[in-house]
């Protein structure tokens, strides 16, 4: 067994509680007969006297070469790995990930292994969140209380929980409830609100806006398109791609949606021109060769395009403030809707950061918005009267 920590100090700590267990737990001892081993018994490395090897090791450390004897591990628990400085920089997190991917899962080698990830999730993008996405493992939640209130371990009551959330609700959600809240100075916390999202054809508009960007790199900008449908005032977010790609990626994305639409529901498909629009043109073409139809995009010039974007952000906000605007529920632990709402919250003024997915959902709100009647507004009919004087 190898057990990861955030670091190998961590992981020496949590490998030490399973060592206690082994030297004085009863019941192991009764099923098992005496476990330790003198002389492999070291802190972080020891092997029991039935042969079982547990060994301790920090993420991001090299798991290569590990084994007890001829075996190699064949059970992993990274525990805890996540930390809150490393989920800031995403570039940090993916690092990680790819570390588990490409270290840590080829390190097991019998035909059969288990891996355990336990953390609670404490950002929207983080290590748990992009292995969760990941359908080829399993992901079970367990916050720390029921939709009653009732705590999902005995050993904490019902009233200790009362106190830790009256002290900061956003740290509550985040630590406790598996609901990571990014604080946010403009675009508040309480303006983020889901629902689920209603049938297409229920909704009198549906745009959506795609904000191009031409490299994947991790430093790049990210290709972000905001579907979203209007109903009454309400706008509704049903789906988002935010992901630093290539534009064939988005386009595809799209093509996808566009071919699954039912025969009654009609999607705008707005894109920003570009500078180097021979370069997406490009795309488009290889992209309907691929799907067999051309995605119906309608390119438009926005002035002032780079230099204004903190100003045009910003012009969404009384949407946001007056409650028009929802996000599907359905959608809510999607890694392209997280990574949407984390930018939009992160806007502020001398923001440096990606603000691509903030300006995406700009750009489709701005579309819709004209389409709007105001409630109570009713049409004057009448004659205009001939004025004596006309200037």
């Amino acid at each position: 067994m190898l057990l990861v920590g955030k670091n190998y100090y961590s992981a020496k700590r949590l490998l030490s509680d399973v060592q206690a267990e082994f030297e004085a737990n009863p019941q192991l001892q009764h099923d098992f007969g005496k476990l330790v081993q003198q002389g492999s018994w070291e802190d972080g490395n020891f092997i029991t006297a039935t042969g079982a090897a547990f060994y301790a090791l920090g993420k991001g450390q090299s798991p290569r070469g590990m084994r007890n004897g001829p075996h190699r591990p064949d059970y992993i628990v990274l525990d805890d790995a996540d930390d809150d400085e490393e989920a800031r920089n995403p570039r940090r997190i993916d690092d990680s990930v790819n570390w588990v991917y490409r270290a840590l899962l080829p390190a097991m080698g019998s035909e059969i292994t288990r891996f355990v990830m336990v953390n609670n999730r404490i950002a929207p993008y983080c290590i748990l969140s992009n292995l969760a996405s990941n359908p080829i493992f399993k992901h079970r939640r367990v916050n720390a209380v029921d939709s009653n209130g009732n705590p999902a371990w005995s050993k904490y009551s019902k009233e200790f929980y009362e106190r830790v959330k009256k002290r900061n609700l956003a740290a509550w959600l985040t630590e406790y409830m598996n609901d990571p809240q990014i604080e946010g100075k403009i675009f508040v916390n309480e303006y983020f609100q889901f629902r689920p999202a209603l049938r297409l054809n229920q909704y009198s508009r549906i745009v959506a806006y795609w904000d191009i960007a031409y490299s994947e790199s991790k430093s790049a900008d990210f290709n972000c398109i905001p579907i979203v449908g209007l109903h009454g005032r309400e706008k509704h977010v049903l789906k988002v791609y935010c992901r630093q790609s290539k534009m064939e990626g988005a386009l595809r994305w799209m093509s996808e949606i566009q071919k699954n639409l039912p025969s009654t529901v009609i999607i705008e498909w707005y894109a920003e021109s570009q500078f180097w629009s021979d370069a997406v043109e490009m795309a488009i073409q290889k992209v309907a060769v691929e799907v067999g139809f051309r995605l119906p995009i309608i390119f438009i010039d926005r002035p002032g395009r780079q230099t204004n974007k903190y100003s045009r952000i910003i012009q969404m906000l009384p949407d946001f403030q007056n409650g028009d605007v929802y996000f599907n529920k359905n959608e809510e632990f999607n890694l392209d809707m997280q990574e949407t709402i984390k930018q939009i919250k992160a806007i502020e003024p001398g923001y440096s950061g990606h603000d691509d997915a903030p300006d995406a959902l700009e750009g489709a709100i701005n579309k819709l918005n004209p389409s709007i009647i105001s409630a109570g507004t009713e049409p004057v009919v009448g004659y205009n009267e001939m004025k004596k004087r006309v200037y």
